[in-house]
């Protein structure tokens, strides 16, 4: 009906055109008044069949398009009351296999509800037993540590140089452990190559602080003896061999050995050994030892005699 109706009104169009053109022709030629009126109303009847083709074919169209469109809706509609009834269909199998296999149940297992609840106050019991467990550990770990913090070790029976051994024999075994560091609470205990020298306990701080104080005042006078016995063998080495032996059982005192003779003196900083060597002619002097046996502190010529004085007298 769609492809009639397009031909008709295309073929009404082209007659209409063809007699208009004609009609004008015989004008502009001067043709005979009857003649252009003739095409004239043939012109006007192509016209109107030209009307007439397109009113009617614009109905079919519009007709054949909402013939289509209520086609659709319908098709769409009973597409969706079909998805709807299987819908239904589904839900009310589900809740029919539900309630066959939940009477089931029930027929089966009468106590099933009953053995349920049971176990879930069993477990629930467990829970709260294993939390009241649990807070009753922490409440003594919590007071243990308290405990451990507050603990106060007296150190009255530590002394300086003792071993990490001994003084874990006496205080018992420590919160904390380094290799040169015992940790009891918050104080501190100071070892070096196994001997405690320090800590930050008061009386052991103290005891530490006055035996630097003790060292310090020690090799300042060993230095001090050591300068002044190095003055005295010089002096001691520097006497004449005459003058030695004059004071030898009062001052000094001599023996003879293979070398030579050796000779002693006392001093307020020391003993203080001479060989005067007869081979060499050299006087060594040593402290606590003669030859390898002491320390060296002098080395000289050896003076046999004691220097004159030459006296002038002018007249």
């Amino acid at each position: 009906m769609e492809t009639f109706a397009e031909i008709m009104f295309f073929i009404s169009l082209l007659i209409f055109i063809y007699f208009i053109y004609r009609g004008i022709l015989k004008l502009i030629k001067g043709g005979a008044s009857k003649q252009s009126f003739k095409y004239g109303l043939i012109a006007l009847a192509a016209s109107f069949l030209f009307v007439i083709v397109g009113l009617i074919a614009n109905p079919v169209k519009n007709i054949s398009s909402s013939k289509n469109t209520i086609a659709s809706s319908r098709k769409i509609s009973t597409s969706k009351k079909n998805s709807q009834i299987k819908n239904t269909n589904k839900i009310s199998s589900k809740k029919h296999s539900s309630k066959s296999s939940s009477k089931r149940n029930k027929s089966k297992n009468p106590d099933s509800k009953k053995s349920s609840n049971i176990k879930k106050k069993a477990s629930e019991n467990n829970s709260d037993t294993k939390k009241t467990v649990a807070q009753k550990s922490s409440i003594k770990n919590n007071a243990s540590t308290k405990k451990a913090k507050k603990k106060q070790y007296s150190f009255n029976k530590i002394k300086l140089g003792m071993t990490k051994s001994q003084v874990i024999s006496i205080m018992g075994k420590p919160t904390d452990e380094s290799l040169s560091t015992l940790m009891y609470g918050s104080d501190d205990l100071d070892f070096e190559n196994d001997k405690l020298f320090d800590g930050s306990p008061d009386k052991i701080h103290k005891a530490a602080i006055t035996k630097d104080k003790v060292e310090a005042k020690e090799s300042s006078r060993k230095r001090l003896n050591e300068s002044e016995l190095q003055s005295f063998a010089k002096v001691f080495g520097q006497k004449d061999v005459e003058t030695l032996q004059k004071y030898v059982g009062s001052a000094y005192s001599s023996i003879e050995t293979s070398q030579g003779m050796a000779y002693g003196w006392k001093t307020d900083h020391g003993m203080l050994y001479r060989l005067d060597d007869s081979s060499t002619g050299i006087t060594h002097v040593y402290k606590d030892g003669l030859g390898d046996s002491g320390t060296q502190l002098y080395v000289g010529q050896t003076i046999k005699q004691k220097q004159r004085r030459n006296y002038y007298y002018y007249n």
